[in-house]
């Protein structure tokens, strides 16, 4: 779909990123790293006053991400964080 593109997961294991599907409600993708596998998914929905409410869920694969599994529990929050502020930057 998009050309993948690297990335570092937790600081220390290089990875890539690839978006598998991209529609009107959703926005899918795949992290491979070595022992690392990551799918997740971005859903949007959009409320009666027009607004978007943005979630975020992922299942991880590989030896080295189960066994960091309890590092990534708040993970989903903090990249919903950042892309409430990323999104407040552009408007603002």
């Amino acid at each position: 779909m998009r050309r993948p593109y690297r990335t570092v997961i937790r600081g220390f294991l290089p990875a890539v990123v690839t978006v598998t599907r991209v529609g009107e409600t959703a926005v899918e993708y795949r992290l491979e790293g070595a022992g690392a596998q990551e799918t997740g998914r971005w859903l949007i929905d959009r409320t009666a006053d027009g607004a978007s409410v943005v979630t975020h869920a992922f299942e991880h694969a590989g030896a080295l991400l189960v066994v960091f599994r309890r590092a990534f529990v708040l993970v989903a929050d903090w990249r919903l964080e950042r892309l409430d502020h990323e999104a407040r930057a552009l408007v603002t």
